[in-house]
C-alpha cells in the first residue's frame, strides 16, 4: 500500500472542498452585494480611519456588556490608533440588539479611540457562524468558521484596513474555542495579526454575561454591581430590579 498516494489523495480531496466552500461563499456574498452587503459596505465607507493609522477591531456579544467586556476593549484600544467594536446584531440573545448597542456605546464612551458599529449581516450571524448561537448547548459540536473568516476579511477588514483582531481566551466553551483557533488559523493569510487576550477574574471566577444573567435571574443586584460597568448596572437595576 502507498500510503503516500493516499495522503496526496486527501489533500487533493480537501482541495477541492475548499475551492467548492469559497465559491459557495462569493456566490453568497454577490447575492448579497445588492442589498444587505451594499448598504453595510456603504455604512463602513462613512467610518474609514485616517490613512497611516494601525487599525483593530473586536467583535463582541455583550449579552450584557461585563467589566470582562471592558477590560478586552481597554487592552485593545492601547494597542491600536484605532478600534472598531462591532456589537453582534443578531437578535438571539437575552438582550435585544438595540440594548446591547446602546450599553457597549454608554460604557465605552470616554475611550477617545473607538467606534462602536453594528456587525450587520457578516459578523457571528446565521450567515456566517450559526454555531455561536447554540454554544451553551453544543458543548460538543465540531464547528467551522471559515465563512465568517472569509466574510470579515474580503470585506469588512479591506474597507476599515484592519490589521489587527484582539479576541478574548476562551478556557470553557468549545464553539468559541474553535472560533478562535479558526480566526488564528486564517486570518494571518490576508496579513490580519490576532491577538489573544487574558480574560479577568474576580474572586477566583471568570467574568461572564452568562454569571450576570443568573444572578439577575436572582435579583442579586449587589454582585451584579461588581461585575458590570455603570450604565449596564442602571439598565439592569431599572428594568428588572422590581
Amino acid at each position: 500500500i502507498n500510503l503516500k498516494s493516499y495522503t496526496n489523495l486527501d489533500d487533493r480531496v480537501f482541495s477541492v472542498l475548499d475551492n467548492f466552500k469559497y465559491f459557495l461563499y462569493k456566490q453568497t456574498a454577490q447575492l448579497c452585494e445588492s442589498g444587505e452587503m451594499k448598504e453595510y459596505l456603504d455604512l463602513l465607507d462613512r467610518c474609514k480611519p485616517l490613512s497611516g493609522l494601525k487599525v483593530g477591531s473586536i467583535a463582541v456579544n455583550c449579552n450584557p456588556i461585563t467589566n470582562g467586556h471592558m477590560h478586552l476593549i481597554k487592552y485593545a484600544s492601547e494597542q491600536v490608533d484605532k478600534l472598531y467594536v462591532f456589537v453582534i446584531e443578531e437578535d438571539q440573545s437575552f438582550f435585544k440588539f438595540k440594548d446591547r448597542f446602546r450599553l457597549v456605546s454608554e460604557s465605552t464612551k470616554h475611550i477617545e479611540n473607538i467606534t462602536v458599529l453594528p456587525g450587520g449581516k457578516f459578523i457571528c450571524t446565521e450567515l456566517t457562524y450559526p454555531d455561536y448561537f447554540n454554544k451553551e448547548e453544543e458543548t460538543e459540536v465540531i464547528t467551522d468558521a471559515s465563512m465568517e473568516a472569509w466574510f470579515f476579511c474580503e470585506f469588512i477588514a479591506n474597507k476599515l484596513n484592519i490589521k489587527t483582531i484582539f479576541l478574548g481566551d476562551e478556557p470553557t466553551c468549545n464553539v468559541t474555542k474553535q472560533y478562535n483557533e479558526k480566526m488564528q488559523e486564517l486570518l494571518p493569510e490576508y496579513g490580519i495579526n490576532v491577538d489573544i487576550i487574558d480574560r479577568i477574574s474576580t474572586n477566583g471566577r471568570i467574568i461572564s454575561a452568562s454569571t450576570v444573567r443568573a444572578c439577575l435571574k436572582n435579583k442579586d443586584f449587589e454582585i451584579i454591581k461588581e461585575l458590570v460597568p455603570t450604565p449596564t448596572y442602571v439598565f439592569l437595576k431599572e428594568n428588572y430590579g422590581n
